[in-house]
């Protein structure tokens, strides 16, 4: 057999080797999972901030009948968690020149929201879209190149005082 025939097969079977190790690090490795947003207490809006990769400490600030809003820079984006008397987020709004990662705002929603977007058709054009869980979570988004901005939230974790028009 000549030295590039052994050279491939080497190549071949490290490759292999390292398909099958990539494979077992996804199952056997435990997911890296950030509290809960929405739906979830006060204290995940520091876990949030890390996983955004915040720029600056969150910092609630006192709005309309006591719910307050912490706001996180994630260089890329602005983000809103808006969070009820008793200690509940109950909406996240967000704007900048792209969407964020949605993923540790939506929390234990994540997987249903995906799960809904698949579902929703795609209108080609459209500069808004909205998508609904089955548990009541909504989650808008709309704006145009560099400048967009969304919402989410669950309708019936918004404390009375408070309205939908609120999370902006």
């Amino acid at each position: 057999m000549s030295a590039d025939g052994i050279s491939g097969s080497l190549a071949m079977r490290r490759f292999a080797l390292f398909i099958v190790f990539a494979i077992l690090a996804a199952v056997l490795l435990p997911s890296r999972r950030v509290n809960a947003a929405i739906g979830g207490s006060i204290d995940s809006v520091e876990s949030d901030r890390k996983a955004l990769s915040a720029t600056n400490p969150s910092v609630p600030q006192m709005v309309f009948d006591g719910y307050t809003v912490a706001e996180i820079n994630s260089g890329a984006s602005a983000i809103r968690e808006y969070i009820s008397p008793d200690g509940v987020v109950f909406g996240v709004a967000w704007n900048g020149p792209v969407h964020p990662d949605v993923t540790p705002l939506l929390g234990s929603y994540d997987d249903e929201y995906v799960n809904a977007l698949r579902q929703t058709p795609r209108v080609h054009g459209k500069r808004h879209s909205r998508v609904k869980t089955a548990s009541g979570l909504i989650v808008e988004r709309w704006g145009h190149m560099r400048s967009v901005k969304g919402r989410a939230y669950v309708p019936e974790l918004i404390p009375s005082g408070a309205s939908v028009d609120n999370i902006k």
